[in-house]
């Protein structure tokens, strides 16, 4: 057994002597303590041993002040979870990790596409999603809001066109055009024109925007917690 693995155990045991902590984990893995230290050591590879044991710690206390009960999480969705707490260095990803995490305790599991998702995102694409998220109405909002029903007013009003993102975020035009790539390709937002009332809308106005897919809007309210 490695020293990184041999730490890692000793930050869990730590946590496993705490009676409300103890059953929260053995809850979570689906295990006893010395299964759950056996997976811990033959499954799961953390860099970050304190990090990972300090979010699992703040998840369970948030659990039992708010009195939500813990479910036991898959596997194959709670060790890439661990895993990516542990190893990520950017702030806000680290934050989207412990989300995921916790929306998995909370709910037994997540969509296992959403870990994959994580692996491959950098800072940049962060801030685009969360930008791209809190710009997002749907049709029938913007039908609310707009002034008229023209095209142009509310193509104007969906999605975030390239400008927005170069001006908004600060970054130059070939890294937003290679974040943007990314996110396409990873099916968390699109390029494509798309219906108004049923129709086919290739107008001016809807071009050179970018929209979230629904894949994309699911990921980013588990990945930011947003109600």
């Amino acid at each position: 057994m490695s020293d990184l693995v041999s730490a890692m155990i000793g930050v869990m045991g730590t946590l496993l002597v705490k009676g409300e902590v103890y059953k929260f984990l053995a809850t979570v893995f689906g295990e006893s303590a010395e299964k759950v230290s056996e997976t811990i050591a033959n499954e799961i590879r953390c860099f970050n041993m304190q990090r990972t044991a300090e979010t699992l710690l703040k998840i369970c206390e948030s659990f039992n002040q708010a009195g939500i009960e813990a479910q036991s999480v898959p596997l194959k969705n709670l060790i890439p979870l661990l895993e990516g707490i542990s190893i990520e260095e950017n702030p806000t990803l680290q934050e989207w990790w412990a989300n995921l995490l916790e929306s998995a305790i909370a709910k037994g599991g997540i969509h296992p596409s959403y870990t994959s998702i994580m692996k491959d995102l950098d800072a940049l694409d962060s801030r685009i999603l969360d930008l791209m998220f809190l710009e997002n109405k749907t049709l029938d909002q913007v039908k609310k809001h707009a002034k008229d029903g023209s095209l142009t007013a509310l193509g104007k009003a969906i999605g975030v066109d390239r400008e927005t993102l170069i001006e908004r975020i600060q970054v130059d035009e070939n890294s937003i055009e290679v974040s943007i790539g990314n996110l396409v390709r990873l099916n968390l937002c699109t390029e494509k024109h798309f219906s108004i009332d049923g129709e086919l809308a290739p107008h001016p106005a809807l071009d050179n925007r970018i929209l979230l897919t629904s894949l994309g809007e699911a990921f980013i309210k588990e990945a930011t917690r947003d109600p």
